[in-house]
This record gives C-alpha cells, structure tokens and sequence, in this order.
C-alpha cells in the first residue's frame, strides 16, 4: 500500500509539472497574440503564422493538463445522482466512471499513436508561406495526454478500489 501511495504522488507531483508547462504555453501564447495585435494595430504588420501557432498550441495545452485535472477532482461533474448517494455508493459510481474513462482512452491511445507517427513521417505541417508549422508536436501532445489519463484513471481505479476494501487513506498533493 504504502508503494502505491509513493508512486500516486510522485506521478501526481509529474503531472503538477506537466500542467504546469501547459499554462507557461499559455503565457508564451498571450504574448504571440499580443505581439500579433500591436504590431497590426501600430505598425499595419501581421506576424506570420500567429492563427497557425494558436490553433495547435491550444490543442496541445488542453491534452497537457487534462490528466492534472482529473488527478485532482476538478472534471465537471453531474451531481444530481452522486450527491444523494451515501458514501459506499458514491465509491461505485467513483470506479464506474473510471472504468468508462480507462475503456475510452484504451480505444484512443492506438489510433492517437498512428496519427502522431504518420504526421512525423509524412512532415505534415499547417500554414502556408513564410510559416509552416510541423502538426507532429500537437499529435504528441495529444498521445501523450491520452497516455498520462490512462495511467491517472489506472492509479483512480486501484485507489478506488482500496477504498471500498477499506484499506486506503486519502493522500492529498
């Protein structure tokens, strides 16, 4: 149990981390946007390739933080059933949904992972002209946050499954 416990932080510690990179894109992002506003605004000049850079950038910072999300609680969540449920009920509806969301990236991770190698060997790119932006970065982004919610749902599963054994504490990060 207590193995369990170390890795459960450790990998939650790396997703903090791995999160945290997501929202300095975001920063790195705001300032590309900004930089694109001025210098149309002040100087009639368009930096090339900013909707390009935003719409894969977006797409790889969502994938980034998903797993974080899911590790802390913080997934929306329909309540009307869960919050009439007593304790033992809501662990099953708990490890319910984990199963759901561990069967889906299952089905994902395959088809994620040959999206990914067929952009790095074809050299798909977006944007046309002074910019061309490789799309093999966002793909990984994406096979890599399939990859740490199904390891997170994995660690929700077992965690779950300890409680409802009654031989679990929870661990807050």
């Amino acid at each position: 149990m207590k193995a369990f416990m170390k890795i459960k932080t450790g990998y939650e510690t790396f997703l903090s981390y791995y999160s945290s990179a997501g929202a300095l894109l975001i920063a790195a992002l705001m300032c590309v946007i900004t930089f694109d506003v001025v210098a149309r605004t002040f100087f009639n000049y368009s930096f090339q390739g900013t909707a390009e850079i935003v719409a894969n950038s977006i797409v790889a910072i969502a994938f980034m933080q998903f797993a974080y999300c899911l590790a802390v609680g913080k997934h929306v969540r329909t309540t009307i059933i869960y919050d009439k449920a007593n304790e033992k009920a809501k662990l099953y509806l708990d490890l319910f949904s984990y199963l759901i969301g561990f069967c889906v990236f299952v089905i994902l991770i395959h088809p994620a992972l040959e999206v990914f190698l067929a952009a790095v060997s074809s050299g798909e790119f977006e944007g046309e002209g002074a910019l061309r932006i490789p799309t093999w970065p966002t793909k990984l982004a994406i096979f890599i946050g399939y990859v740490t919610l199904l390891i997170e749902y994995v660690i929700h599963i077992l965690d779950t499954i300890f409680k409802i054994a009654g031989k679990n504490q929870e661990v807050k990060v």
